[in-house]
This record gives structure tokens, sequence and C-alpha cells, in this order.
């Protein structure tokens, strides 16, 4: 295909054409090379946060080309899509959220989980201060992209926010510690979550799933419960031990007098047969609680 005519009165017409047909090449090869840097960016953060065989050497070359610094301290950040009521998590609502995730840019590694379609794992820079990340920091971040999401986007989220381990392999710990912490939450546990607050929650959810632990440690529980039909007791246990187990508060949150609870604690004692000043069975009332 090309133009017909006298050179003088075509010449202008080819350089046109010229100058497209050099503008698409490009745009084919900056299109290509982008999606050679997304295929690889998930690449890089599917075998850091898998973490069972590590090549290093390899992970740093792919990293260099793609202007990325793996010495940099990160944790990890396990994302779930939560669509509006009756509505599917789509393929776009991945990609809008994996947008806002890397634009503006802040060295984060971003993709979407292949196990779980309705995630994102995100691999976030963090600030190490006395052997431990700066929260401060990351909390502003976070409180950023909310807004942002409520703005731009049709969906919201939940986020669960790893904790901090040294080196490459420790990506891989951090992402464990940030899945299981989103796996064992509730959609009213709100929008952020951090593994450090959830700790013993988390450890624990997996009793959940074990019938004959879970049912041993609920038993207590579940004597209270049908004792208590107005809810009275489970709630004040529940308080007494928000409270760190401190008469005084417990007594201010639930506008109680110190001889009312001396009272309902008594009667938990007895319903459940367990001694809250019996520093086992105190912790099995707490476990039982947490396993609810």
């Amino acid at each position: 295909m090309g133009i017909s005519g006298t050179p003088e009165e075509v010449r202008s017409y080819g350089e046109l054409v010229k100058m497209t047909a050099e503008l698409i090449v490009e745009q084919a090869a900056l299109m290509s090379q982008v999606q050679w840097n997304k295929r690889h960016r998930e690449e890089l953060l599917l075998q850091l946060i898998e973490g069972s065989s590590l090549n290093e050497g390899q992970l740093l070359s792919i990293a260099q080309r793609l202007d990325l610094d793996l010495a940099q301290p990160r944790v990890a950040t396990v994302i779930k899509v939560i669509p509006r009521p009756g509505e599917p998590v789509t393929l776009e609502h991945l990609q809008k959220l994996v947008h806002l995730l890397e634009y503006p840019e802040r060295d984060n590694i971003v993709g979407i989980a292949s196990v779980s379609m309705n995630e994102i794992v995100v691999l976030k820079p963090v600030t190490i201060i006395n052997d431990s990340w700066s929260r401060k920091e990351e909390e502003k971040r976070v409180a950023k992209l909310l807004k942002r999401i409520d703005q731009e986007c049709d969906f919201s989220i939940q986020m669960a926010i790893g904790d901090y381990f040294p080196e490459l392999v420790g990506i891989a710990k951090s992402y464990e510690t940030a899945k299981a912490t989103i796996e064992s939450s509730h959609s009213l546990d709100g929008p952020i979550l951090f593994y450090q607050d959830r700790k013993l929650s988390v450890l624990i959810s997996s009793i959940k799933h074990d019938p004959w632990r879970a049912n041993q440690l609920k038993t207590p529980i579940e004597k209270l419960i049908a004792a208590d039909s107005k809810g009275v007791l489970l709630k004040t246990l529940r308080t007494f031990f928000e409270q760190n187990c401190d008469l005084a508060q417990t007594c201010e949150s639930l506008h109680i007098h110190r001889n009312t609870l001396r009272y309902r604690l008594d009667k938990i004692e007895q319903t459940t047969n367990l001694n809250i000043n019996n520093l086992d069975e105190k912790v099995q009332l707490y476990l039982a609680l947490k396993c609810l």
C-alpha cells in the first residue's frame, strides 16, 4: 500500500505516513514492554510469597530490570475486594484496585493472588526503626487509599497487613501472617486489620476448624449462653477481658457498681465451673470467647 502522484505533491503525505507508522511501531513496543513488566512483577511477587525455593540471584536480576529494590524492607498485605451487595467481584474491580496501589508510584509490588481471584497481594516498603517497622507511616498511607477508593470506586475493601520479617525469605512469612489474618476476620471487623493487633485470634483460628478441640474450648461458654437468656453475663465477661481484667475499668465501661460486677463474675464461675482467679481457667474462658 502506498501513495501515488508526483513527488512534489505527495512528499509531505509520505512523511506523515512514515511518522504514523513509526509511532505505531513505537507504541506496540511500549505496550509489549509494559506487559513484560507487569507479567514479571507478578511472577516476582508469587515467588517471593511462596518462598519455598527462592533463587535470590534470579529474583534480584528480575527486580533490577524492573527497577525494584529488593533490599528495601517490606511487609505483605492481602486486600479483599468487597463488591456491592448482590454483585460479583470482576476483573475490572481488581484492575482498578491494582492501579490505585501502583499510582502514584510507591515502590509497591502488586499482583492478583493466583489462589483467590478476589484478592490482591501487595508487598509494601516500610521503614525499620529499632528492629521493628513504622506502623504510623503505614496507617497514613492506608487512610489515603481508603479515601481514594471511597471517591473513585464502586466497591470497598478489607485489608490485612502482616508482620515484618527480615531478608527475602521473610516476605513469605509476612504473607502467611497477612493471609491468616484476613482468613480469620469477619466483615464487621473493619476495613483495616493489623496482624500485630490480632495475633492471638489469628494463631488460634485454626482451632475453629478442628471440631474436637473447638468443642472442648467452647463448652463452658455454651453453658453460659444457655443460662444467660439476656446475654448480660456474656457481655460482662467480654468487657472484663477487653478491659484487661481490670475490675474498676470494667465497672466504668458497663456503668455498674463493683458489687454488681462481683455478683456477675460469681455467676459466671458457677455456670462454667471455671475460676476466674485461676490463671489456667481464666485463659480457658478467654480462648472460649475467641472460638465463638
